[in-house]
């Protein structure tokens, strides 16, 4: 059953929010026997000139039908060209709310629209303007669209300190994520959005959990393996965890996998060595990647901008669907949230 898309949600303001300019086609909520059956596709484009300083980021929609047909749903303002960005963007599962971070001259804020009415639903300053260090991040937001996982940073002097956190988007409150300890690290939220992922880093070869965020029972989805390192990336909008798998001794090439959340169903995905940074549909058939002719590392912290690619989930009949700006801009929800006219 489709969850009910939110039409009329809270809004909020704040002041020196940062500069965008809104691009506002006619949408609106789909009526049940309008639903796209291959959800919403959502990416930050890259400009399509680096020496062109005019060239503006904006976030681009695409139907999971007809993903070669984008429309754009959002401009961003550099404020005198000085390094407008986007960080993290991130689609909820209904296809409600969109999030990510965006920075320029003014600050650094996390933002979520709401994907009907591109309206801010929430609006926070987290890095001033001038301070540096890692940009605070979102890791996900939860399948309705109503809770955000996020990194945020507190900068004093040349350090600083960062915290994860479960953050309510229509009141802005925030709470520690269940189980997490300090060398665990946030995947993202389950499908249903009733659990948080974690890497379990204690050891290098840790298994990846599931948490209950009700009971905060934890289940494990991947097992520890000596000698296996696994890199989670994200879970995707047919429920399954897509991570990757190398040998720790540098014996076998880097493979991505996928695995559903409930821990069946794990199998090979994409080409091996040359793919990575994987979500799938929301029937799993298909998946939008980055492909490397060179083995990729498990860091993949080489300058974007990236080409994403659309193809089989085996890899097979890829083509090349847009440049993102960042290797973490791009995402697919199962549900497409809204309708162009």
């Amino acid at each position: 059953m489709q969850r009910a898309l939110h039409t009329s949600l809270a809004v909020f303001t704040a002041v020196g929010v940062a500069n965008a300019t809104l691009v506002s086609p006619p949408i609106a909520a789909h009526a049940a026997d309008e639903v796209d059956s291959e959800g919403l596709i959502a990416y930050a484009a890259a400009p399509s000139s680096e020496t062109n300083p005019t060239r503006l980021p904006q976030i681009r929609f695409a139907y999971g039908s007809e993903p070669d047909k984008s429309w754009t749903f959002q401009n961003f303002d550099r404020n005198d060209h000085s390094g407008a960005d986007v960080h993290g963007l991130t689609l909820s599962n209904d296809g409600s709310r969109v999030a990510y971070v965006v920075e320029n001259n003014k600050g650094t804020y996390l933002q979520v629209r709401n994907t009907v009415t591109n309206d801010l639903a929430y609006n926070k300053k987290v890095m001033k303007n001038g301070e540096y260090g890692t940009i605070p991040k979102v890791y996900d937001i939860s399948a309705d669209g109503e809770r955000l996982l996020t990194k945020t940073c507190i900068y004093e002097t040349d350090d600083e300190t960062c915290s994860d956190s479960l953050v309510d988007v229509d009141d802005g409150k925030s709470q520690k994520v269940p189980t997490l300890a300090s060398d665990d690290s946030i995947v993202g939220f389950s499908q249903s959005g009733e659990d948080v992922v974690l890497q379990r880093t204690n050891v290098a070869d840790g298994p990846i959990d599931a948490v209950d965020l009700t009971d905060s029972t934890s289940t494990t989805v991947v097992p520890s393996e000596s000698g296996v390192y696994r890199s989670p990336g994200d879970v995707s909008a047919d429920g399954s965890l897509v991570f990757e798998q190398w040998q720790g001794d540098g014996s076998a090439k880097v493979q991505l996998r996928s695995v559903k959340v409930d821990g069946t169903g794990e199998g090979a995905l994409l080409k091996t060595n040359t793919d990575w940074n994987a979500r799938l549909s929301p029937s799993g058939k298909e998946a939008l990647f980055v492909r490397d002719s060179e083995a990729p590392t498990t860091n993949h912290d080489d300058p974007g901008p990236y080409d994403v690619m659309l193809g089989e989930r085996d890899g097979s009949g890829a083509k090349t669907l847009f440049p993102a700006i960042n290797s973490d801009q791009w995402d697919w929800s199962a549900d497409p949230g809204v309708k162009k006219s």
